[in-house]
């Protein structure tokens, strides 16, 4: 079985000094945070309720992290 990545395209922010990056994939909501150097939670949101999170060491991780939860989760 050939597994299709989930292609999300994140939009960086800053609130006061809190740098994070939402998404859109679908129906879904993104936010992965940077809460500080090594700790990266990310969350699936689906009208408003958590779906899937995790943390990872790096964005590029929980980016990753984030595709492979959206591949699982129905379109």
């Amino acid at each position: 079985m050939i597994c299709a990545m989930a292609r999300v395209t994140y939009e960086s922010r800053d609130d006061a000094g809190h740098k994070f990056w939402v998404a859109r994939y679908g129906r879904y909501a993104v936010r992965i945070d940077a809460t500080r150097r090594g700790v990266y939670p990310w969350l699936i949101r689906l009208e408003g309720r958590s779906v899937r999170n995790g943390v990872a060491p790096d964005r590029d991780q929980a980016a990753t992290a984030v595709s492979e939860a959206l591949d699982e989760l129905p379109r």
